[in-house]
């Protein structure tokens, strides 16, 4: 079939061989933009405009942070600090109001003043509007839709990428959830059905490989398991940690050269498992083992 602008980024992180070729597009996406808001857009006044409005989130501001145009990053948070300051008074007033509840016992019985509690509801969602934005989550939400609609453009019209992801290790939960969620809108009735079975299987056997990997760990910690050849117990753990983490949360200690590859523990909003907690823990135990299992 003929490519294009989307599907290309779609083939390539199909082709890298990793957990999830959904994951390994959005951190593409979330580089793409990091490095966009540090270069020429800091003086761009569209851009500049949806900043002061939206301003980044915590994980996105660690990340600007840690870029290599600071004074670009102190200059938007300087305008974005500026404006909200306004909508934080207005908040602050509001709710100082709402809790004082200064109105009349008949205007609240008459329902032309709501109640002391959801005066107060109302005012504090004015505060959490201000904490929930985010112009590089927006960004990466608004392609990503585009990436999952060209995914099932690819799997309907191309025979070579639904087979190679057929022999794929899927994708993580949360991007599953995500294709069999769209499946109906975007395949024929008579395709949704081998669709659903390929998803559910691609599923249940990364699920079985993670879990081996956990227990073959879990008995190489022990004194009593004598480990005859294969990997060792720090690539096995690192491998099933990684993958629990679905690509996107959780920071693996075998790296692929690839940038889709280089993935931090909060890179996602969700993870399969919460195993990346502990995964501090235990990763490094046997990161100086020579011996193989």
């Amino acid at each position: 079939m003929r490519y294009h602008i989307d599907t290309i980024p779609v083939w390539d992180a199909a082709k890298i061989d990793g957990e999830c070729l959904l994951c390994a597009l959005q951190r593409r996406v979330e580089l793409q933009q990091i490095e966009y808001s540090l270069g020429a857009s800091v003086m761009e006044p569209d851009v500049r405009i949806q900043v002061n409005k939206k301003g980044f989130c915590q994980h996105h501001q660690r990340m600007l942070f840690k870029g290599d145009n600071r004074l670009g990053h102190a200059l938007m948070l300087e305008s974005h600090l500026t404006e909200t300051r306004g909508k934080l008074n207005k908040a602050f007033n509001d709710i100082r109001k709402a809790a004082s509840g200064n109105s009349s016992f008949l205007d609240r019985l008459s329902g032309k003043t709501p109640s002391p509690a959801k005066a107060m509801e109302a005012a504090v969602q004015e505060l959490d509007a201000l904490c929930s934005t985010c112009i590089v989550c927006n960004a990466i939400e608004d392609n990503m839709n585009r990436y999952l609609h060209t995914f099932f453009h690819l799997y309907q019209n191309d025979s070579e990428f639904r087979k190679h992801f057929a022999q794929s290790k899927g994708v993580c939960l949360p991007h599953a959830v995500q294709l069999l969620k769209l499946a109906p809108q975007e395949l024929p009735s008579r395709e949704l059905s081998a669709f659903a079975d390929l998803i559910c299987n691609l599923e249940t056997e990364a699920f079985d490989r993670i879990q081996g990997d956990v227990s073959w760990f879990i008995k190489k910690s022990t004194t009593a398991f004598k480990p005859s050849r294969g990997r060792t117990a720090a690539t096995r753990w690192s491998a099933a940690s990684t993958s629990c983490a679905a690509g996107a949360s959780g920071k693996s200690r075998i790296r692929k050269k690839s940038e889709y590859e280089n993935i931090p523990p909060d890179a996602c909003q969700t993870g399969c498992f919460p195993l990346r907690l502990i995964y501090g823990l235990i990763s490094g135990a046997f990161s100086g083992s020579k011996r193989s299992n």
